[in-house]
């Protein structure tokens, strides 16, 4: 993402912000939102914070990953202020994988 200068060349993006950093998902919005054709769209874990020892664990491991761990709100601001709209959650089918947070580039 922080060498991302491709235009209007994607039509869906993955975003796994456990894995990048916080500054890198900052900057690299931007250059993402350019990158997909309008109405295009951008996925992103959306697991949520869970109170307790769970919710710890998470912050750690995603720490220790050099990640991002956002609540809910936090991404659906940070989304809306790179440019996106209709940040939009997604279920998953039972198992390990997150609930999913998609949000598209305006047309």
């Amino acid at each position: 993402m922080e060498e991302l200068t491709d235009e209007e060349a994607f039509d869906l993006a993955w975003l796994p912000l456990p894995f990048i950093p916080p500054a890198a998902v900052h900057e690299g919005l931007p250059r993402l939102l350019r990158a997909l054709r309008p109405g295009g769209w951008l996925l992103l874990p959306a697991g949520a914070l869970e109170p307790g020892a769970r919710g710890e664990i998470a912050r750690w491991q995603v720490h220790l990953f050099g990640g991002t761990l956002l609540s809910g709100h936090e991404r659906t601001e940070l989304l809306r202020t790179a440019g996106f709209e209709s940040p939009t959650p997604l279920s998953t089918p039972p198992g390990p994988l997150p609930p999913l947070l998609a949000a598209r580039r305006p047309r």
